[in-house]
């Protein structure tokens, strides 16, 4: 038992963790160019997701019980962070953020507008400018 090797590296292009009834219930692999993780609930749906994209760019997905994206946490390659809610057709509805060092707030509605806040700290009380977007 002590002299034998063992192998330091397991290599495959899919690895699937199932539960004692065979469902899978993790996923890790790489789809063209795309590394992720999935996690899925007994019934078989997707409902976490932590990915990198073939440029990079890492995200977070929670999704509902139907599999509807929900909540993402998402870093583009050129720094900007984003935290976004969407509703239960994957519309937006609110989204968090830095762009260019500011944070800011968005809001949308119900018809596709939206207004865009950036915060700041003016004389040691919070401040926001808005910007509304058809």
């Amino acid at each position: 038992m002590g002299n034998r090797k063992h192998r330091k590296r397991v290599e495959a292009e899919c690895f699937r963790l199932v539960d004692g009834d065979g469902k899978i219930r993790a996923e890790l692999d790489v789809q063209q160019g795309d590394a992720a993780l999935r996690m899925f609930d007994e019934r078989g749906t997707a409902r976490l997701k932590v990915n990198v994209d073939a440029n990079g760019t890492p995200m977070l997905m929670l999704s509902d019980a139907d599999g509807q994206v929900r909540v993402f946490i998402k870093i583009q390659p050129d720094g900007r962070v984003g935290i976004g809610m969407l509703g239960e057709h994957g519309e937006p509805q609110l989204g968090f953020g830095v762009d260019a060092d500011v944070p800011l707030l968005v809001v949308h509605d119900p018809s596709g507008a939206c207004v865009r806040m950036t915060a700041s700290i003016v004389d040691g009380r919070l401040h926001f400018e808005e910007e509304h977007q058809p």
